[in-house]
C-alpha cells in the first residue's frame, strides 16, 4: 500500500475543468459588471454605501423583506445600541436554534441589512432565529470597534436570548469580514462566556490572514468581485498605522491564534476556487483540525468572493453551499443530550463544562438517575461491578430500576462471557437490551490520539 498523506483535499475541485460552464459565463458576466462602476475608496466609503443602498453602483440594489424585523442589542457604551435584522422560519414553526450572522463588507461597507434572502433561507431551511447585527464599519471607526461591538452582541446573546427569544445562541457565522469577525466573537466567548457551547460554526470565505496575502491572492487570475488592490484598500482602513507585525496579533489574523489551548466548537468552512481568499479558508480549516476541533472545508469549483448572495440558479455553487450549511446546521441539532457519572466526581464535572449538552447525572436516587436515557454505557473494571451497578447489591437499588424498557445498555467492560450472559438475561426480564463491547487498545490511544476499538456482540 502506497503512503498517503494525514491532510487529504480532493485535488480535482481546484482544477478549471471542473467549472461549470454556467458558473464560468455567471462569472464572466460579473467581472464586466463590476468594471463598470466606481470603487469605494475613489468616491468615499459614506458615500459609496449610500450609492450600493440605492442601487447606484454595478451590484442591484439589496432586496429587503417585510418578514423581517428589526430591532436592537445593548452594547458597552451606555445609549447605544447595536441594530439587527431577526429572521424566523417562514413556517410559523418554533426555532430550534439560533443563529447569529455577522456581515461582511471588507469592514468598511454593508450592514446587517443586506443578506436578507440568504438569512431567511438559513432560517427556513434548518429552523433557526436568525438574528443579523450591525456594527461600526471603517474608516470612521476603525479597529477595534467593529470587533468589539461584535463580542457586544455574542456576550448578550449568550446571557439572554433564552429568556428573550426562547431559544439559546447556538450557532455564529459570516461571510468574508463577516467570517474573520465571527471567528474572533468565537475566540471572545471562550474567554467570556465559559459556559457557551457553541454547536457550529459557519465561516463563508473569510479573510483570516491581515498581516500581508496568502499566494492565491497573487496568482488568481482572474479574481472577481475583489482583487488585490480593493482587499489593501480595505485593511488600511480597518487597520490604519499598524504593521505588518502589529497585524499578526491573533485578535486580528485569527490564523495565527492558538486554536489548541481553546475547545472550539465545530466549524464549517466553504470558499470558491475564483476567489482570491481561497488559502485563507484551506489555512484556517486546517489549523482548526489541528486544534482537535471538528473542522469540514467545502470547495466550490469556480465560485467567487460572495456567491452564497447569489439568486439561486444563475450559479450551481449558490444552491450547493445553502444546502451544505443547512446539512451542518441540521446534524448539529440532531446531536444527543449526554449524562455522565463517575465515582470521582471531577471526571464528570469537568466533562460537563468541557463537552456540549453534557450534564453530571444526580445519582442520588438510582431510579431516576437515568430514567430519560436511550442509551447506557458502563465502562467499569470487571463484570461483577457492572452488575452491582446496574442491579444493585445488598438490596440496594441499581441504575436498571429506572430504566426505560427498551433501552439499550453497551457495557464497554472487561467482563468474562458467563457474566455477560447472565446479566443480558436478567436486564431482558426488565425489557432492557444489552450489548457487550469490551473497549480495546490503551489509554494513551484513546486520550492521545481519539482512537479506541470496540468488539462487539449481543
Amino acid at each position: 500500500m502506497p503512503l498517503r498523506s494525514d491532510l487529504q483535499l480532493d485535488a480535482k475541485l481546484f482544477r478549471s475543468d471542473q467549472v461549470s460552464e454556467q458558473t464560468a459565463k455567471f462569472n464572466a458576466q460579473l467581472g464586466e459588471i463590476m468594471k463598470s462602476g466606481p470603487k469605494w475608496y475613489e468616491v468615499g466609503a459614506e458615500k459609496y454605501r449610500q450609492m450600493r443602498w440605492n442601487g447606484e453602483t454595478p451590484l442591484p440594489k439589496p432586496r429587503v423583506l417585510d418578514s423581517a424585523q428589526t430591532g436592537t442589542i445593548p452594547s458597552r457604551d451606555a445609549g447605544r445600541n447595536l441594530p439587527t435584522r431577526i429572521f424566523r422560519p417562514s413556517s410559523g414553526a418554533a426555532p430550534r436554534s439560533l443563529f447569529l450572522h455577522i456581515h461582511g463588507g471588507g469592514w468598511v461597507l454593508q450592514s446587517e441589512a443586506y443578506q436578507d434572502i440568504m438569512l431567511q433561507s438559513y432560517a427556513d431551511r434548518s429552523s433557526l432565529l436568525v438574528i443579523s447585527v450591525g456594527y461600526r464599519l471603517a474608516p470612521e471607526d476603525p479597529y477595534p470597534k467593529g470587533n468589539e461591538d461584535c463580542f457586544d452582541a455574542a456576550g448578550w446573546l449568550v446571557d439572554h436570548a433564552k429568556e428573550e427569544f426562547g431559544v439559546e445562541l447556538e450557532f455564529i457565522g459570516g461571510d468574508s469580514a463577516g467570517a474573520h469577525l465571527s471567528a474572533l466573537t468565537c475566540f471572545w466567548l471562550m474567554e467570556n462566556r465559559r459556559e457557551w457551547k457553541g454547536k457550529g460554526l459557519v465561516l463563508s470565505f473569510g479573510a483570516f490572514e491581515l498581516s500581508g496575502f496568502l499566494p492565491h491572492v497573487h496568482n488568481i487570475e482572474a479574481p472577481v468581485v475583489i482583487d488585490h488592490d480593493i482587499m489593501t484598500k480595505y485593511i488600511e482602513a480597518y487597520l490604519p498605522n499598524r504593521t505588518a507585525e502589529q497585524r499578526r496579533d491573533p485578535w486580528i489574523s485569527p490564523l495565527y491564534a492558538d486554536l489548541a489551548k481553546m475547545n472550539l466548537p465545530p466549524a464549517l468552512f466553504l470558499c470558491g476556487t475564483a476567489d482570491p481568499l481561497l488559502d485563507d479558508s484551506v489555512f484556517m480549516s486546517a489549523k482548526w483540525a489541528m486544534s482537535g476541533a471538528e473542522s469540514i472545508l467545502k470547495i466550490y469549483p469556480g465560485g467567487c468572493h460572495g456567491f452564497t448572495f447569489f439568486p439561486v440558479g444563475q450559479t450551481e455553487t449558490t444552491e450547493a453551499a445553502l444546502k451544505d450549511i443547512e446539512t451542518f446546521v441540521t446534524e448539529r441539532l440532531q446531536s444527543y443530550n449526554l449524562i455522565v457519572h463517575d465515582a470521582n466526581a471531577a471526571l464528570p464535572a469537568r466533562a460537563a463544562a468541557s463537552w456540549p449538552n453534557t450534564s453530571v447525572a444526580d445519582t442520588s436516587d438510582p431510579a431516576t438517575a437515568f430514567a430519560t436515557c436511550d442509551l447506557l454505557i458502563t465502562m467499569l473494571p470487571n463484570g461483577h461491578i457492572v452488575r452491582d451497578v446496574l442491579l444493585g447489591k445488598d438490596g440496594s437499588q441499581g441504575f436498571a430500576a429506572g430504566l426505560k424498557k427498551g433501552t439499550v445498555v453497551i457495557d464497554t467492560s472487561s467482563s468474562s462471557p458467563y457474566h455477560t450472559q447472565t446479566l443480558g438475561k436478567d436486564l431482558a426480564e426488565l425489557g432492557i437490551v444489552l450489548v457487550d463491547a469490551p473497549i480495546t487498545q490503551t489509554y494513551m490511544h484513546a486520550t492521545d490520539f481519539g482512537e479506541s476499538t470496540l468488539m462487539v456482540g449481543v
